[in-house]
């Protein structure tokens, strides 16, 4: 498969629209926000704008091993034929399949002693979903159109947190951890 020329959609900060006094540090730094509900009266839902990056996408096919998670952030591994027949609407193959699969991979590629899932998504495109407003839950989640970010180190920290007890958590925090996402495909793209 040829290169993709194709346009990279990232969120940037439209300084015209004012920040809600009530965030930290609010007038000193600018920052992005985004009301998850309905914002007061007369206030804007955000604060982004789009900014467009055109931008070459390489097919990575045959150079799967020049990207090691050390040295680029993300890894391709392939587990020929492991999901061929995967049934993604099941919850209890996931949690029963997929995470011992996935857990298992996760230790042989990283070396890690303890991998531990917090959550997962099956995204799919769903039109009816979209034109109805249905709420962003992790059972209804689009495809993301925009490039993002899924955790900030402070983020992740506070994840780390959450899923330890409060002895377990300083003690990891102290070493090394990361947050993988681990995809799969859905269908052969």
């Amino acid at each position: 498969m040829p290169d993709v020329a194709a346009t990279l959609n990232y969120r940037s900060l439209d300084e015209s629209v004012p920040v809600p006094e009530f965030l930290p540090n609010a007038r000193e730094k600018p920052q992005l926000f985004l009301w998850f509900y309905s914002p007061p009266f007369g206030e804007k839902p955000h604060n982004a704008m789009i900014h467009s990056v055109p931008t070459t996408i390489h097919d990575l096919r045959g150079h799967e091993n020049e990207f090691l998670l050390e040295e680029t952030g993300f890894q391709i591994v392939c587990q020929d034929g492991v999901w061929e027949n995967a049934d993604w609407d099941d919850e209890r193959r996931i949690k029963e399949e997929y995470y011992k699969l996935s857990e298992e991979l996760l230790k042989k590629v990283t070396g890690a002693s303890k991998v531990v899932f917090f959550e997962h998504t099956v995204r799919v495109r769903r039109q009816e979903h979209a034109a109805a407003g249905v709420e962003d839950t992790p059972d209804t989640r689009q495809p993301v159109s925009r490039v993002h970010v899924d955790q900030m180190p402070k983020a992740a920290e506070k994840r780390a947190r959450r899923h330890f007890l409060d002895a377990d958590a300083e003690r990891l925090l102290r070493r090394r951890y990361q947050i993988i996402n681990a995809s799969g495909t859905y269908r052969l793209l």
